[in-house]
């Protein structure tokens, strides 16, 4: 493993170091040709370097070590470096018996670049550091990949802290950990692998069997709508602690099932399930519908159940409940973040933009026409998601008989459970579907004029049974099918093009109106008519007759 501060020997009070991986030059030289390169992971940072140890770099070591031009009080660091409980208590602590700069750098020097001390040193003394220290200018093209140089340096060993892009947006900014590093003769280089965590959010569209992760979905009241976050497991090198929050809002129109941590479910690459132990969950007390997913990130990586690059798959669903927007009016949302840890030299988090999915419901118009269109009243209505008149049971296809059904209720006597339930407003005349858990009143019954049922999905076939006709009508004993189609949704989810809709199969064509038409009874002739005429005839006939059949009758008698 490669040492901090390699090649260090005391001579005299002084000290020599270097770190292993920068080859130094076999002549020291002058100060303020050498520079620091630094990959970056993203652009638009400043990269300060301060000089923490001076000294003469020559034949791959830095020697007669003092504290550098950043450090103007070297006691206040030896202190700090000696009640850190890091580097070890009391006397066993590494920095236990220093007083100088050369002793602090030589008790360094058996550390490797990564190890726990390492990065605990360059926090330490990273927050003692004054001055500005040498700013970096950004590369805007490198053979090597570099993004950024901090030019003109002295030799010496240098901390190297992120000032972030200078934008006070929170989702923005992640900050690299303290980097300390030698500058020999020659130019250092620094990968700074910071690591800035995403979050994607999607809905699952119910009639899609394939690519159905996206950005809008469609269903009926009532209906489980799920939903999944991924996000990225980030670097966490340096980090004491790590946040990991995935925060999610349901708007009112979905009712949450997420009660605790058995309401998520976490999938590493969407494989393996991440154990509950690792996450705890946190609803809301003011809001049911608002919850937080903590994943104990640094726990799952030591446990080996995590690793830099991962992606974190979150599923959880709600309800699409009776106060959904229909499609005219607008879409449900649901909406979620991840806030982060950002800055491993200290406190401080960003946070993701916001990412929102959509979800719509639709409505439908019914219209009682008689075979000219024009338009009829006093009919009755009930809605399956089953074609019922096609059941192979025949106890189920007996439920559409007139017999079945109350004249004067339209309500079907046997075969309820096959109905759809709604959410009668009579001033609004709309019948809205009614979620299983509703406990108000509700119907099955559509026993207004020209109603208008709200709540349906779309891509769904839906079968509208007469229950009871018109006046002086036949009822429709097959039902009315309709299909709706929401047409083109947009990138984003949050608009819908032209609705169309599809009545027993025809060919579909705009808007969202169900025409029901009846066929008009079979009467008795005209007054007046022939048939009216025959039936005079005959019932004189039968009096001609019964009167002879008497008379005769009476004669014998006589005789």
């Amino acid at each position: 493993m490669n040492k901090v501060l390699k090649g260090l020997v005391a001579v005299a009070a002084t000290a020599a170091m270097a770190v292993a991986g920068f080859a130094g030059a076999s002549t020291a030289m002058a100060d303020g040709t050498v520079s620091i390169k630094i990959t970056g992971q993203e652009a638009g940072h400043t990269y300060n370097a301060f000089q923490v140890f001076a000294g003469d770099y020559a034949d791959g070591v830095l020697s007669n070590v003092t504290w550098g031009e950043n450090i103007t009080n070297g006691s206040q660091v030896i202190t700090a470096l000696k009640e850190d409980s890091v580097f070890g208590s009391d006397a066993q602590n590494i920095f236990a018996s220093c007083s100088d700069a050369a002793c602090v750098a030589k008790a360094l020097s058996t550390e490797t670049n990564d190890s726990v001390k390492a990065q605990e040193f360059a926090k330490v003394v990273g927050d003692k550091v004054t001055g500005t220290g040498a700013a970096s200018t950004q590369v805007s093209s490198d053979t090597n990949g570099t993004k950024y140089q901090i030019k003109n340096l002295s030799s010496g060993y240098y901390i190297v802290k992120d000032a972030g892009d200078g934008d006070n947006t929170p989702h923005h900014t992640v900050y690299s950990r303290y980097l300390a590093k030698v500058v020999p003769g020659t130019a250092a280089e620094i990968n700074t692998k910071e690591s800035k965590p995403d979050l994607d959010k999607q809905i699952k569209h119910n009639e899609k069997t394939t690519d159905a992760w996206g950005v809008v979905g469609d269903n009926q009241i009532g209906d489980t709508v799920e939903f999944r976050t991924i996000s990225t497991v980030p670097n966490t090198t340096g980090y004491n602690t790590y946040t990991y929050e995935i925060n999610d809002t349901m708007s009112e129109e979905l009712t949450s099932n997420v009660k605790d941590a058995s309401g998520v479910t976490i999938k590493v690459n969407d494989t393996t399930t991440l154990d509950s132990k690792y996450y705890t969950v946190t609803v809301d007390t003011a809001n049911a519908n608002k919850f937080t997913v903590n994943v104990n990130i640094l726990d799952a990586i030591r446990a080996g159940k995590l690793a830099t690059g991962d992606k974190l798959y979150a599923y959880y669903s709600g309800v699409l409940n009776e106060k959904a927007k229909t499609y005219e009016v607008g879409p449900q949302s649901n909406t979620a973040n991840l806030v982060y840890s950002n800055n491993p030299n200290g406190e401080g988090t960003g946070k993701t933009v916001d990412k929102t999915v959509y979800d719509w419901t639709f409505k439908v118009n019914v219209n009682k026409v008689d075979g000219e269109s024009n338009e009829l009243t006093g009919a009755k209505f009930v809605l399956s998601k089953t074609d019922i008149t096609a059941s192979d049971d025949a106890a189920v296809k007996a439920y559409n008989e007139t017999s079945n059904i109350d004249s004067i209720t339209g309500n079907w006597k046997t075969g309820s459970d096959q109905l759809i339930k709604f959410i009668k407003d009579s001033t609004e005349n709309t019948y809205t579907v009614a979620p299983a858990d509703y406990v108000g009143e509700t119907t099955t019954v559509i026993d207004t004029d020209k109603p208008i049922i709200k709540g349906l999905d779309d891509a769904t076939s839906y079968y509208l049974y007469e229950t009871k006709s018109p006046a002086s009508y036949n009822r429709k004993v097959e039902p009315t099918k309709f299909t709706i189609d929401s047409g083109i949704y947009s990138e984003t989810g949050n608009t819908v093009s032209e609705t169309k809709i599809s009545v027993d199969n025809a060919e579909k064509v705009s808007g969202t109106t169900v025409n029901v038409v009846n066929v008009k009874g079979t009467g008795l002739p005209s007054t007046g008519g022939m048939g009216t005429v025959m039936l005079y005839v005959a019932g004189i006939a039968v009096f001609v007759l019964a009167g002879a059949t008497l008379v005769m009758a009476l004669r014998r008698r006589n005789a």
